[in-house]
Parts: C-alpha cells; sequence; structure tokens
C-alpha cells in the first residue's frame, strides 16, 4: 500500500507541475515560430545567442538564490511568526536586489568583451549595454516568484510563469514584425519590463509585516542562503557556460544559420520532455532530502522516479519523432528541416538523462558537495569536447549523438559514484521498464535511418502504440487505476450530494 501512495505522490506532482509547463512549451513553440517567420535562421541564432549569455552571466551573479531560499521562506512561513517570516522575505529581496545590480555592473564593463566573445565583432557592444538593465527587474521578478512558490501558491506562480510568457510574445510580435532583427534587444527589455509588473501586481497582497532589520542583518542572515546556493550556482554555471562555448563555436564554424539551426532543434528536445523533467526539479528532491541517510527509501524513491520517467517520456518522444517533420513545419518553417538529423539522436539518449539526473540529486540530497561538483565539471568537460567533435567531423547529426553519447557515459559515470558511496543499485523493476522503452526507441531510430519518412512515420504509430501500451500497463500496476478513479468520482460525488 505504501508503494502505491509513493507511486500515487509522484504521479500527483507530475501532472500538477507538468500541466503548468505544458502552457509555458505551447507558448515557446509560438515564440519560436514568430522568430523563425519574421526573423528567419541567422535571427534565431542572435536571440539565442543573446539568450545564452545572459543565462551564463544570471547563474554567476544570482548565488542560487532563487532556489535556497525555498527553504527559508517554507519554513518562515510555515512557522505563523510574522516577524522571522518577514525579516527573512526582507533579507531574500535585498540579497537579489544585490545580485540584479551584480549582473548589470558585470555586463555594462565587459560589454565590449561580450560582443567579441559571442559575435566574433564589436557589433554588438551597444546590444549588450542596453540588455544589462535587464537583470535587475529579472531578479526582482524571480525574486516575486520564489517567494509564491515558497509559500506554496502554486496558482499564482502558475498565473505568473504563463501570462508573463504571453505578454512577453505579445510584444515581441510587433517589434519584430516592423523592426527585424533590430528589435530584438527591445523585446528582451521589454518582456523584462512586462514581467516585473505582472510578479509585483500578484505579490502585491503579501503581507510583510514592519521590522526593524539593518542592512548588515541582512548581509548575515542571508549568508546562510547564499551558501546553500553555491552549489547549484556552480553546477549552472558551468552547463551554461559549456553551452555558450558550443554555440559560439557552431557560430565560428558554421556560421549564425548553423547556430540558428542547432539552437532550434536543441529548443524543440528540451521543451518536449520538461513536463517530466521540471516535476522531478519541484516534487522528487524534496522528498529525497527528507529521508537523507536512509539508504533503502533512497534507492526505492530514486528507482520508482526513474520509473515513472520512463513511462511517461518514451511514448511522448516516440510519438514526436514519429511526426518530427510535421511537428518541424507547424512550428517552424521548411528551411529548418535540417534539425531533424539533430533531433533523432537526442531523443534516442533522453531516457538515460532521466537516470542520472535522479541519481544527481541524490548527491545533492546526501550534500555530498565535493562529489556532486566533481560529478558536474567533469560532465560538463566531457560534453565539450564530444559536442565540439561531433559537430566538427557530422555536423548536426553529430551534435545530436554527442548528446546520446554524453547522457549514457554520464549514467555509467554517476551509477559508479553513487552505488559505491551509498550503496544505491537499480531494481529489477526498473531495469525492465528502461531495456524495453530504449529498445522501443532503437527500432524507431532504426526506421528512420533505413527507411525514412513517411514510411518512418506509420511504423512509428505501432511502436508508439507498443510503448503506450506498456506504459499503461505499468502504470495501471503501480496505481490501481480503477480504485483511483473510483475513489476520485466518490469524493465529486459526495460533495455534490
Amino acid at each position: 500500500m505504501s508503494h502505491k501512495h509513493d507511486y500515487r505522490q509522484i504521479f500527483k506532482a507530475t501532472s500538477l507541475f507538468g500541466g503548468v509547463q505544458g502552457f509555458n512549451i505551447l507558448i515557446g513553440f509560438a515564440r519560436n515560430k514568430v522568430v523563425t517567420v519574421l526573423l528567419g535562421p541567422e535571427g534565431f541564432g542572435i536571440v539565442n545567442l543573446f539568450n545564452s549569455t545572459i543565462s551564463v552571466i544570471t547563474s554567476y551573479t544570482s548565488l542560487g538564490l532563487s532556489f535556497s531560499a525555498l527553504r527559508n521562506i517554507s519554513q518562515a512561513n510555515e512557522t505563523g511568526d510574522e516577524e522571522s517570516f518577514a525579516r527573512t522575505i526582507i533579507t531574500f529581496r535585498r540579497w537579489m536586489w544585490f545580485s540584479g545590480l551584480l549582473g548589470t555592473v558585470i555586463t555594462l564593463l565587459l560589454s565590449p568583451l561580450l560582443s567579441q566573445w559571442t559575435f566574433g565583432s564589436g557589433e554588438y557592444t551597444v546590444s549588450f549595454i542596453w540588455i544589462a538593465f535587464s537583470f535587475l527587474l529579472a531578479s526582482q521578478t524571480n525574486a516575486r516568484n520564489t517567494m509564491l512558490q515558497g509559500m506554496r501558491k502554486l496558482k499564482l506562480l502558475a498565473r505568473s510563469n504563463v501570462a508573463g510568457s504571453v505578454l512577453g510574445l505579445l510584444i515581441s510580435l510587433p517589434l519584430y514584425y516592423f523592426l527585424g532583427v533590430r528589435g530584438i534587444v527591445p523585446a528582451l527589455l521589454a518582456s523584462a519590463v512586462a514581467g516585473f509588473i505582472l510578479a509585483w501586481y500578484l505579490t502585491r497582497s503579501i503581507a510583510v509585516a514592519p521590522v526593524s532589520l539593518s542592512l548588515r542583518e541582512s548581509v548575515f542572515q542571508g549568508m546562510d542562503m547564499v551558501r546553500l546556493g553555491i552549489l547549484t550556482t556552480l553546477s549552472a554555471s558551468a552547463w551554461y557556460s559549456v553551452n555558450l562555448f558550443v554555440n559560439a563555436y557552431v557560430t565560428r564554424t558554421g556560421g549564425l544559420g548553423e547556430l540558428g539551426l542547432y539552437q532550434a532543434g536543441h529548443s524543440l528536445t528540451n521543451q518536449s520532455v520538461n513536463l517530466v523533467f521540471t516535476a522531478m526539479i519541484v516534487d522528487f528532491f524534496p522528498r529525497l532530502a527528507g529521508i537523507q541517510g536512509n539508504v533503502l527509501k533512497e534507492r526505492q524513491t530514486v528507482n520508482q522516479q526513474v520509473e515513472v520517467a520512463a513511462l511517461l517520456i518514451a511514448p511522448l518522444t516516440l510519438a514526436f519523432v514519429s511526426f518530427l517533420p510535421i511537428a518541424v513545419h507547424i512550428m517552424y518553417t521548411p528551411s529548418f528541416m535540417r534539425i531533424t538529423e539533430y533531433v533523432q539522436w537526442y531523443f534516442l539518449g533522453i531516457l538515460f538523462k532521466a537516470t542520472y539526473w535522479s541519481m544527481g540529486y541524490l548527491i545533492m540530497a546526501r550534500g555530498d558537495t565535493r562529489t556532486y561538483i566533481f560529478l558536474e565539471l567533469s560532465s560538463c568537460l566531457l560534453f565539450a569536447a564530444l559536442a565540439t567533435a561531433g559537430y566538427r567531423f557530422f555536423g548536426l547529426q553529430g551534435l545530436g549523438a554527442s548528446y546520446l553519447v554524453s547522457h549514457l557515459l554520464f549514467c555509467i559515470l554517476y551509477y559508479v559514484i553513487v552505488s559505491r558511496k551509498y550503496q544505491f543499485a537499480f531494481s529489477l523493476t526498473l531495469g525492465v521498464v528502461l531495456l524495453v522503452q530504449t529498445l522501443l526507441s532503437v527500432l524507431l531510430f532504426l526506421c528512420i535511418r533505413w527507411f525514412g519518412y513517411p514510411v518512418a512515420t506509420y511504423a512509428g504509430i505501432f511502436i508508439c502504440a507498443l510503448s503506450g501500451g506498456f506504459s499503461l500497463w505499468q502504470i495501471n500496476k503501480r496505481l490501481d487505476l480503477k480504485d483511483l478513479i473510483s475513489s476520485r468520482f466518490g469524493k465529486n460525488r459526495e460533495r455534490h450530494e
């Protein structure tokens, strides 16, 4: 019964947070469509170079506060102590102002170098100067969204995320239409302003008791948040830096048009699977941290999470790959059809990604900072080497294959470490799930390579049906869907009576 409850909790979290992410994915697809139609591959590449650079700077200057402060805000909110809550919120906001100002100053000072590093010339120096001011706005937007998450006001948080994305799209559309590539920077700034105003509006009713708190006190009280955020900051900044390096390498080797194709494929793949990975971030880690040190419970929790991820992700990715040419036509334009070469390889390794991510959270829950940083930095260097070599010799296909190979190697590396240090082991049940779904993914991949589309689409429908049927069978074994549906309908009936 305990196992059934655990699985139901995982699926409930996945549906809740995955649904929120689903809205953002649809909006993201719409935004990509607008950019590709109005600006073309080159404009798409410029937008993503700016966004990649912003992400790198944010990762270094944010101090991981948006993640680490969640614990402090949640604890202060749960106690019901208004003064403690107010001190936590004021401290957090001040530190977020500092992080936003830090990002602005660094971008202003490095604007000539950023233009040279990302675009190979000083042409975009002024653009980076304007973009610098978006860091202040973004820091306060993130601060307010973090407050909503820490207070478990998830409906307001969902509204903020979705409405902010829609507003950003509506603002960007006329700027791209009338100004073309010259509208990219104004669109980025306008979206940052709109996001801040929306977040402020949704959090304006949050009452914070008036307390006397000096800047010195805020600094010392906030150091706990900063220390907790360093782990995620180091990991995120390393990966952002590697992605920026790969983007710059593709730009210098193949040009902005080639970068636009790579980023379009990367965006397509990431947004398609983030429904499940978002739930892993929001729900899985807190549960794992709560049982820290209980080897058997840790092993069970990780295995269950990977099982659920594999059962949900595999049918979705198989369906997506089966209709990939149609999806590219809908979401982009025919000139982007070459990204199918990249996406096919990437999706082949997605189950390995879900597996090593779960093991990575086990290391974080244990607080084993040295091991986690070692694995993350090793993974970054390995991926950078594989991605540049893959693109140099095989183009976009090589980039896709580099993701498959790197995810597989990461999986092996993480498993060796966690099995030795924490007595972790995969369950037989998980092994069966991964084996079946991986074999079906390989079968579809081979159909695409041998027969091409549209024959592969027809084969994919059959393979996807097999994967979906297997997943439904396995999910029913874990949840007892008939009993779950009956209990839900029973509760609804009681409410109406």
